[in-house]
């Protein structure tokens, strides 16, 4: 649950009001422009993967996909 929270926070803090920044949210100062490129990669990849998922009714690839990017890519490497 602290991995939830922490990243919920950063969501918090680092993205600015607007639907401009939805697309590309602010990340921690001093963070690369190549790292924000690449967490950007990974969730077009896993929503790519969820939508493939969810258009053949295969509920739990989706789950585990979208799981996978959160858990490993967005708070393993992105935030933390």
């Amino acid at each position: 649950m602290n991995k939830v929270w922490n990243a919920a926070r950063f969501v918090l803090t680092s993205v600015k009001e607007g639907p401009a920044s939805a697309q590309a949210p602010a990340g921690k100062a001093g963070r690369s422009e190549l790292v924000d490129r690449w967490i950007r990669s990974r969730r077009n990849a896993a929503a790519k993967s969820v939508t493939e998922a969810l258009d053949a009714y295969r509920y739990h690839e989706a789950a585990t996909a979208l799981y996978e990017f959160v858990w490993d890519d967005f708070c393993d490497w992105y935030v933390e």
